[in-house]
């Protein structure tokens, strides 16, 4: 067949069409998860971490190159499907996902989150060495990664030439992470909210204020009274179950926050949200004393367990609330969770 220019067009414009697409992921549970928590959001930013309730919205929200499991703590692959450590221990080496994206957002060509490359870490990490008063999480990082302290005390990103010799894009998906020295802590760091990808264009239209991730669920922001935030499930979201469900099961989230115990407790009774975590055993033996047959067999509206964060705690949950995890680092796996209907 003779290729005339407008069919080798065509063949070019099919390929890049081909190398951007993207399939919504089914969702055959869906539903609608809400919680309460205490404190409140002071930012979306992994950078700018300070608290445990900023740091488990921005989990929902973000993803990083490994994480750890829920139940058993271990690191597990997340936009890294797979990693080398060298001989010396002072080289990892991470084969990145090809099939994870940044949500759709106006910093983005047409408003279409992009497939995520190594250069984007390079950009991350990059600016978590870089000082600035909204940069929070930095002294870590620039102890454990090659050339990361004088790169942060030249000015970081903003100065001229500056360049962080210890993470290198070896090309879209290698990325390559040299160390000062061995560690034996870097993955579980990596592990940490603070260490997700941001979008060099999230970051650029919307500097520390971004919430531009490619976790399960994305945001549009808080409440105009910063009283409640809404999640909504991602569709592109890459990571699935062994059954090969992809994750989140939820079609959505709504976080109640700077909530009081009483009302949170108010809340769970009239069905609004369907746990509460780290209740003191003195208050929910108060709540027992008038409310003792919900939470009796064979049909209990309510479970009772020990929380993993202190001992003196418990966690109320509907029994309605499937694959509920609590543990010692006060992580919340919403994108396991789901209603049963």
């Amino acid at each position: 067949m003779k290729i005339t220019p407008y069919i080798l067009l065509l063949l070019i414009f099919a390929g890049c069409d081909s190398e951007n697409s993207r399939t919504v992921n089914p969702n055959p549970v869906g539903g609608h998860l809400s919680y309460t928590e205490r404190g409140i959001v002071n930012t979306f930013f992994p950078h700018s971490i300070t608290e445990i309730t900023s740091s488990r919205v921005i989990d929902q929200i973000y993803d990083g190159l490994v994480m750890q499991d829920p139940v058993s703590m271990e690191v597990r692959p997340s936009l890294s499907a797979s990693w080398k450590i060298s001989g010396d221990g002072l080289e990892y080496r991470f084969n990145l996902r090809s099939d994870a994206y940044f949500h759709d957002d106006p910093c983005f060509a047409k408003g279409r989150g992009r497939k995520i490359t190594a250069s984007d870490f390079v950009f991350t990490f990059s600016l978590l060495a870089t000082p600035d008063e909204n940069n929070k999480n930095y002294s870590t990082f620039i102890e454990t990664i090659e050339g990361a302290e004088e790169f942060y005390l030249k000015g970081g990103i903003n100065a001229k030439g500056n360049v962080l010799p210890g993470v290198i894009a070896e090309n879209d998906s290698t990325l390559i992470i040299k160390l000062k020295r061995p560690s034996g802590a870097l993955l579980y760091n990596l592990a940490n909210p603070v260490a997700s990808v941001v979008p060099k264009a999230g970051f650029e239209k919307y500097g520390y204020r971004n919430f531009v991730g490619c976790g399960p669920f994305y945001t549009k922001g808080l409440s105009a009274d910063n009283q409640t935030l809404k999640l909504y499930r991602f569709p592109y979201y890459y990571l699935k179950d062994n059954q090969g469900q992809y994750y989140p099961y939820a079609d959505s989230a709504t976080v109640y926050l700077a909530t009081p115990l009483a009302r949170s407790l108010g809340m769970l009774q009239s069905g609004e949200i369907q746990f509460i975590q780290n209740m003191p055993s003195s208050e929910l033996a108060k709540f027992l004393e008038s409310n003792i047959n919900l939470f009796q067999s064979p049909d209990p509206v309510f479970i009772a367990q020990v929380s993993q964060v202190l001992p003196e705690w418990q966690d109320v949950i509907s029994s309605k609330l499937k694959n509920y995890y609590s543990n010692n680092l006060g992580m919340l796996p919403l994108y396991q969770m789901y209603v049963k209907k």
